[in-house]
């Protein structure tokens, strides 16, 4: 039997309209050897959100309600192959699964003063395979 380690909270909602319901229909975990990154599928905003394993920060966020590529209809199910492909499943009027690959972008950002930093984002491709059920 497990022990309890800690909770993700992924906030949703606002003070006037708070999310009873909760926020995590379907979770994967990056296929590197220490799991960098906790994939969760907010079936309520139809929305994959990714995790930074270690902190629990939202690092990045894909998707959105609709019936086009890329967007979700009562998305219901998350996994993860070896390859690092992320699918997701839709149920109902969704009827499809599309799947994503996870991609960095390394570069340098300038700031007006001419100073520049490092920075790094975490996006997905759609590889296109939308076949309906």
């Amino acid at each position: 039997m497990g022990n309890f380690i800690r909770n993700i909270w992924v906030k949703t909602g606002n003070a006037a309209l708070p999310d009873t319901r909760g926020t995590v229909w379907g979770i994967g975990f990056s296929n590197d050897y220490e799991q960098r990154f906790i994939y969760v599928l907010d079936g309520r905003h139809e929305q994959v959100h990714i995790l930074d394993h270690a902190s629990g920060e939202l690092l990045s966020s894909f998707g959105r309600p609709g019936h086009q590529i890329g967007n979700f209809t009562v998305a219901h199910g998350l996994t993860v192959d070896s390859s690092g492909n992320i699918y997701v499943a839709e149920s109902g009027t969704g009827r499809r699964m599309q799947r994503f690959h996870l991609f960095y972008n390394h570069g340098f950002q300038t700031s007006l003063d001419g100073h520049s930093r490092a920075v790094q984002s975490i996006g997905c491709r759609l590889w296109r395979a939308p076949t309906s059920c």
